[in-house]
């Protein structure tokens, strides 16, 4: 996988369909809200990994990044982001396995 760095505050509008909102905000997924999705967007460190695993491969290329909310909730965030929109794949508490994994590669 590889960490690239980019601008923390770009303009894009944040996407979330139906199907991708409903099952973050599912219990079993971890029951995160837009509002949490959001706020690991603006707390973010300005770095990301790209998921490059040839079952994961999108076009454009689907990227991720571990961040807090406002409440020190840590999620990862997973997406993909195009010229206008960023679209939402997943968001879930971020384990302790992905927390090392995001520092590692951040680093």
């Amino acid at each position: 996988m590889e960490v690239k760095c980019f601008c923390i505050y770009n303009l894009h509008m944040l996407i979330i369909s139906p199907t991708i909102r409903a099952k973050i905000g599912d219990p079993s997924h971890g029951s995160v809200t837009e509002r949490e999705v959001q706020e690991c967007f603006l707390n973010r460190c300005g770095r990301v990994a790209e998921d490059d695993r040839e079952e994961h491969k999108t076009d454009p290329a689907t990227q991720w990044f571990v961040s807090e909310t406002h409440l020190g909730k840590l999620l990862k965030i997973v997406y993909v982001e195009d010229d206008e929109n960023v679209y939402l794949k997943s968001a879930y508490p971020a384990t302790k396995t992905i927390q090392d994994l995001f520092e590692f590669l951040a680093h």
